[in-house]
């Protein structure tokens, strides 16, 4: 007669296997992109290390961590093997808008158009022409200013791509996202004025 006991070694090797599993049947929908690949199994590596790094004392969870870990691995093994795990599906829908924004920048390129990253380029050697010619001769740009640079270009490529029609600020840096001029006080209008 042999007692039932939730504290096992097979655990472990559940757990190694439930890894050699996942990774498989997540490869096999991949059809065969190594990039794609790799980046998934370093995000299933961090999945299975989140019980070695977490702050959560999982050593005093009741009958076993470890056990309880690899049981829902298996239920998302299941999921896997249905294709349906979210994880993939996250996975498929983040690759999906990589390649739209790959495709996007060949067809950019084959229309002779620039890119955002030629764009982008482009204008920060433009600037810091502009600022190296207000230097006197034998100066230098510091490491500051080039900082200063890149982030002020970012930051205006990051507003126009949140608020294409809304840039609030002009080359003056004035605030320039009002609709109308602003009149002068002494010629009021009852058209906007809400009774």
């Amino acid at each position: 007669m042999a007692i039932r006991c939730r504290y096992d070694h097979h655990s472990f090797l559940r757990a190694y296997q439930s890894y050699r599993n996942l990774s498989r049947h997540c490869k096999q929908y991949f059809y065969g992109d190594k990039q794609l690949e790799e980046a998934f199994i370093l995000g299933l590596r961090s999945f299975f290390m989140i019980p070695m790094v977490s702050e959560t004392p999982t050593d005093q969870i009741k009958h076993g961590a470890e056990r309880r870990f690899v049981d829902q691995l298996d239920r998302d093994f299941e999921l896997v093997s249905y294709n349906q795990h979210p994880f993939q599906l996250f996975t498929y829908e983040l690759n999906n808008k990589h390649v739209a924004r790959e495709q996007e920048k060949y067809e950019q390129q084959q229309n002779g158009e620039q890119t955002f990253e030629q764009q982008m380029v482009q204008y920060l050697d433009n600037v810091i022409a502009a600022e190296k010619a207000k230097l006197r001769e034998g100066q230098q740009l510091s490491s500051e200013k080039l900082t200063e640079i890149i982030l002020q270009a970012f930051r205006k490529a990051r507003a126009e791509e949140k608020r294409p029609q809304q840039n609030s600020r002009g080359d003056d840096g004035q605030i320039t996202d009002f609709l109308e001029q602003r009149r002068p006080f002494g010629a009021p209008t009852n058209v906007s004025h809400t009774h």
